[in-house]
């Protein structure tokens, strides 16, 4: 799960690959708190991008 601070509440999360691709789908939208689903993609390395208006956020995770 992903929480968000106050003032992300329409937020876009992206799940990123080390390829720079956009993964879909890619959250379940639920006000502040969000979940992201990676049971589907293989072991690897990716990035979550936590755009907000015109502020983007970007988070490294490793899936074993």
């Amino acid at each position: 799960k992903v929480i968000l601070p106050a003032g992300y509440e329409n937020a876009r999360i992206f799940v990123v690959n080390t390829w720079g691709q956009r993964i879909v789908p890619v959250a379940q939208l639920s006000g502040l708190v969000r979940t992201v689903n990676l049971h589907q993609l293989p072991a690897s390395t990716y990035w979550l991008q936590v755009l907000n208006g015109t502020e983007v956020k970007s988070f490294k995770v490793v899936k074993h």
